[in-house]
This record gives structure tokens, C-alpha cells and sequence, in this order.
């Protein structure tokens, strides 16, 4: 029986390349890790809007994710913008997505640098 995650990985812009190492963590199980949505074998500009994409996100479903051990193998990355790596998670018996910021301390940070209250920030 299947239990499917749909998971979007936000990272820095300064940080895109580290997307590989992220799918490190399922490369070792011969699963096909995260793609960009500017993946070079899409069709440039797929998505809605008038706009290029100005944000540095990847997208999976995955089959029975052990999110505790992705998360770990998330942190031990070195990130120049670890604020802004974030998921956004649906699983599969899930009405809605939720939001993980993977490094709390330094989003804690930033909002604090920007002067923005923690309810500020999530909006």
C-alpha cells in the first residue's frame, strides 16, 4: 500500500545547487530526487503567470518519505541562506499543506532582522 508525500523544497537562490545534495538522501535508494521548476526539460516558462520564476523551487511525490530522516539529512547540508529553506508538505490523506521551516532559528532570525512578527512572516 502506498502512502504518497507531494513536497515543494524552497531554497535561496544562492543555495540552488545544493538541490543535489538534498537528493542525495534518495539517490542512495535509487529514487529520483527533487526536480527544479526550471528544469531543463521543461518547457521554459510552463507555469502560469507572465513572469519567469524568480524563487528556486523543486517539487517530488514520494512513497513512504521518512520526513524526520529527510529533515536530518537536510540540516547536515552547509546552506549560505538557511533561512530560506523551507517544504511545503501534502500528504497523501492531508486537506491542505503545511509548511516546514527547516532552520527555525535563523527564519526566527530573519524575521527579527526584517520586523516581522512570527504571524507576519508565515502569511
Amino acid at each position: 500500500m502506498s502512502r504518497v508525500t507531494n513536497v515543494i523544497l524552497h531554497v535561496g537562490l544562492f543555495d540552488r545547487e545544493l538541490v543535489s545534495k538534498v537528493n542525495e538522501f534518495f539517490e542512495r535508494d535509487g529514487i529520483k530526487g527533487f526536480v527544479s521548476l526550471e528544469d531543463g526539460s521543461l518547457p521554459q516558462g510552463w507555469y502560469g503567470g507572465t513572469k519567469f520564476l524568480e524563487a528556486a523551487f523543486s517539487a517530488g511525490a514520494f512513497n513512504h518519505l521518512d520526513m524526520h530522516h529527510l529533515l536530518a539529512h537536510i540540516r547536515s547540508i552547509e546552506w549560505s541562506q538557511p533561512e530560506s529553506v523551507q517544504l511545503i508538505v501534502v500528504d497523501q490523506e492531508d486537506y491542505k499543506c503545511r509548511l516546514v521551516d527547516v532552520f527555525i532559528v535563523a527564519q526566527a532570525l530573519y524575521e527579527q532582522q526584517e520586523g516581522l512578527s512570527s504571524a507576519e512572516g508565515s502569511a
